[in-house]
């Protein structure tokens, strides 16, 4: 049998670089910059990348200019770290996180995947200073959000087209402000009656009564409340009011501050010495 050691040549080389375009790890081994191919495994991810790996390195990624992988899945493993900054916006088509990973999308940066979003257990994602996620940008069947791990939301949005479903032990974590909104726009499903939730405030000194702030854009699906609603300390003579929590995602404050007695004695204090200004005057 004839070898045409040529045309092997070609198809060789020819699945090598598919294969080099199919996938890339991130190795850190320069900087944080993600377009520097120093960086990769193969040089910097490009519109033919399958799968994007980022694996635990001494210099987490990060992403400060639009990106866009619309056929790559990412998938950022235990212990790695990524940041989406800086107004940019990327796109995947899968997303998952794997235990004790974080990502940070921040400083008004949007993330957009088009199919399944997942966040394990014990992987958190922060969303924060006007920055906005899309856990599913598409209707398809395919195409829900699972969270086993922690959500954040400080001054950040969630929203996808599909189901977001909440199971055993996920948490997630508003951080409110008269200032900016921290929302999950679209539909939750709670799975499982172990959720967390948990609601704090960036400035509690600055919360007064009749403050309402909306954290669901819908009511909750799933027939189940969370199993646990951890609440921020207010100041005395305001309460808490989650009566439609569950209807319309609304939670409001109740109530209004009593002065400390301190405030009560100054405000004598100085009523007395008026009256004895007035005295000595007559």
């Amino acid at each position: 049998m004839k070898i045409n050691i040529k045309t092997i040549s070609i198809i060789g080389a020819f699945v090598a670089l598919s294969s080099l375009a199919q996938a890339q790890n991130w190795t850190g081994n320069v900087d944080n910059n993600w377009n520097n191919s120093g960086n990769w495994s193969g040089g910097v991810p490009s519109s033919s990348t399958s799968s994007i790996y980022i694996y635990d390195t001494s210099n987490d990624p990060i992403i400060t200019s639009n990106a866009r992988y619309d056929s790559a899945r990412l998938n950022i493993y235990s212990g790695a770290s990524l940041s989406i900054a800086n107004g940019a916006t990327t796109n995947f088509q899968y997303f998952e996180m794997n235990g004790n990973s974080t990502a940070y999308i921040t400083d008004d940066a949007k993330f957009i995947n088009y199919y399944t979003f997942r966040i394990d257990s014990n992987a958190t994602m922060h969303i924060s200073n006007g920055a906005s996620v899309i856990g599913s940008n598409t209707a398809s069947p395919s195409a829900d959000t699972y969270i086993y791990g922690k959500l954040i939301l400080d001054g950040g949005t969630f929203s996808s087209q599909r189901n977001t479903y909440m199971y055993s032990g996920s948490n997630l974590e508003f951080i409110l402000s008269t200032d900016s909104t921290s929302q999950i726009t679209s539909r939750v499903h709670l799975y499982d009656s172990n959720v967390i939730l948990t609601l704090d405030f960036d400035d509690v000194s600055t919360i007064v009564g009749g403050e309402s702030f909306e954290i669901f854009g819908s009511s909750i699906d799933g027939g189940k409340e969370f199993g646990t609603i951890n609440l921020a300390t207010l100041a005395d003579g305001l309460s808490w009011d989650l009566s439609q929590l569950y209807t319309n995602g609304v939670v409001s404050i109740a109530g209004s501050i009593i002065p400390e007695p301190s405030t009560y004695a100054l405000i004598f204090g100085v009523l007395a010495f008026g009256l004895a200004i007035y005295r000595r005057k007559k």
